[in-house]
């Protein structure tokens, strides 16, 4: 037997259930038809037509068409935000080079241009801040010939705006 229109009719209101679908849930949803077929005969249309197997394929479709759809919105945002960060930018260059004719203040300026390089970076996909990441065996190794008072007044006199003062008031320890 050939699958007919009305096979076919049933399996897309089988489809259209979702996910609460069963065969008991199709035929009460049948029920208020002219002659509906019986829960048996949806049994063996659904083996014979293999409905189990074309509701995975439409699923799997459905699922693959959804994330193409995702990815391509993902696109569209990402070149928009980078467009958009591009503009930030140079209206922030442009209100610096011609500050009298904005309403930005220098900082407001430097910081539109910070943001649009930003969510340029962002949007590209790249990392929006740079960490220097260092273990402790990587250090200026003039340091060590520091002791801790020498540190110390190192520290009171930069503090004091004093400027540096290390050994020998160089800021940085003699050559040995």
């Amino acid at each position: 037997m050939r699958e007919g229109k009305r096979q076919r009719d049933t399996f897309e209101a089988y489809f259209r259930i979702g996910d609460g679908r069963s065969l008991a849930a199709l035929h009460g949803l049948l029920r208020g038809q002219p002659h509906p077929p019986s829960l048996r005969t949806l049994e063996s249309w659904s083996r014979r037509f293999e409905w189990q197997t074309r509701l995975a394929v439409l699923e799997r479709d459905a699922v693959v068409a959804q994330r193409e759809r995702l990815t391509a919105e993902i696109h569209e945002m990402n070149e928009r935000q980078a467009r958009e960060g591009l503009l930030l930018q140079q209206k922030g260059a442009a209100a610096l080079t011609a500050k009298e004719a904005g309403d930005l203040t220098a900082s407001d300026a430097i910081r539109a241009i910070a943001e649009g390089v930003r969510i340029e970076r962002l949007a590209r996909g790249e990392a929006t801040d740079r960490l220097n990441h260092s273990n402790d065996d990587e250090h200026d190794p003039r340091l060590e010939a520091f002791d801790d008072d020498e540190l110390e007044r190192l520290r009171v006199h930069l503090e004091r705006g004093e400027g540096p003062a290390g050994p020998q008031g160089a800021g940085a320890p003699a050559s040995e």
